[in-house]
């Protein structure tokens, strides 16, 4: 079967002229003259008006054709015959004269603007996402296959719908609809695609736990601030003199919570410097490997001073013992000298923007 290029009807493969509207599909110019036929040298089946006796009544016949859109009949101009190309005046859309096949007869379909609109949405919608990755290389693999992914999923798709719905109905009729369903189901593929790469990224050799390990170490870190708050509220009460009994009871009281907030802090910073010695990122150069644990070393070395200053000072509270005291001032002063050395030498440690 094919379809005649004048009014788009469906024929047989072997037709030489459209049974419907009397164009000439095959040019037999030579065998009419033969034959002598009347159709000779005519343009279609229809006797040429110009050379009967009624050719001063009418005009002569115009060559037919129906929109690819919305099926309506047109008259061609001479104009729009040598353009080859005419404006329906029933949808108002541009629609191009081919040859009848399918192929052809799908240039008549417009790119249009869906598809900027589309891109322009995904981009936007994958933003959060594309933040969340931390290699610059990751995130062009992602955002360039998955947008080209996209626009390809939804031109093939809608030209897919568009040309079932022609060879069905003959004429494409609101291809708005077309690329609308189109474009959903390009971003529900691009949706499974980029799920896909956050499953199989780990194996590819992109993916790094940068981010995550960044992650835990600031909640961790937000703890430790916390804890350092509340630690500084006691230092500033048990570092003013103590007039009575009942003021050093409560400061007694005081430094068995002072003393809990320092065991929470030894947890919290374990956790920190676990974190960061299973990170594949951090410990890829092993100086890394060497600082964090070295920094470990350290400040367990200043928390486990701090309790110890603490207790000397229950025991001043206590007992009023001045060496316990004397080793009071000490300690501290040993803690802020090893507090200088870890902030010059560990702190670049902590969280890399």
């Amino acid at each position: 079967m094919k379809l005649c290029p004048y009014c788009s009807k469906t024929l047989t493969e072997k037709a030489l002229a459209c049974k419907y509207c009397g164009e000439w599909l095959e040019d037999i110019t030579d065998y009419l003259k033969n034959k002598g036929s009347i159709y000779a040298d005519t343009d279609s089946m229809v006797i040429p008006i110009e050379n009967s006796s009624e050719s001063k009544h009418f005009p002569p016949q115009k060559k037919k054709l129906s929109c690819f859109f919305c099926e309506f009949p047109v008259n061609l101009s001479e104009s729009e015959l040598k353009e080859k190309t005419f404006i329906c005046p029933e949808c108002g859309k541009k629609n191009i004269v081919t040859n009848g096949h399918i192929d052809e007869i799908l240039r008549n379909v417009p790119i249009g603007w869906g598809w900027i609109l589309l891109t322009a949405y995904y981009a936007f919608a994958i933003q959060k996402y594309l933040t969340a990755l931390d290699d610059i290389l990751q995130v062009t693999v992602t955002f360039s296959v998955s947008v080209i992914l996209l626009l390809l999923t939804y031109f093939l798709l809608r030209r897919f719908i568009l040309r079932e719905r022609y060879v069905k109905k003959k004429f494409f009729g609101n291809i708005y609809n077309a690329s609308l369903l189109s474009g959903t189901v390009s971003l529900v593929v691009v949706v499974l695609f980029i799920f896909f790469l956050h499953i199989v990224y780990p194996y590819t050799g992109l993916q790094s736990d940068k981010k995550e390990t960044n992650m835990k170490v600031k909640y961790y870190k937000s703890r430790l601030f916390s804890i350092s708050d509340k630690q500084k509220e006691i230092t500033d009460i048990i570092s003013k003199p103590v007039s009575g009994k009942k003021e050093a009871l409560v400061n007694l009281n005081l430094l068995d919570g002072y003393i809990k907030l320092n065991n929470e802090e030894k947890s919290y910073a374990d956790s920190i410097y676990q974190t960061l010695g299973e990170s594949d990122y951090y410990t890829s150069i092993d100086e890394n490997k060497r600082k964090i644990k070295e920094a470990n070393l350290l400040n367990s070395k200043i928390i486990a001073y701090k309790n110890m200053s603490a207790q000397n000072l229950k025991n001043y509270y206590i007992s009023g013992n001045e060496n316990s005291y004397k080793a009071v001032q000490e300690l501290n002063s040993e803690i802020g000298k090893l507090n200088k050395e870890y902030s010059s030498r560990y702190l670049d440690l902590f969280l890399e923007e």
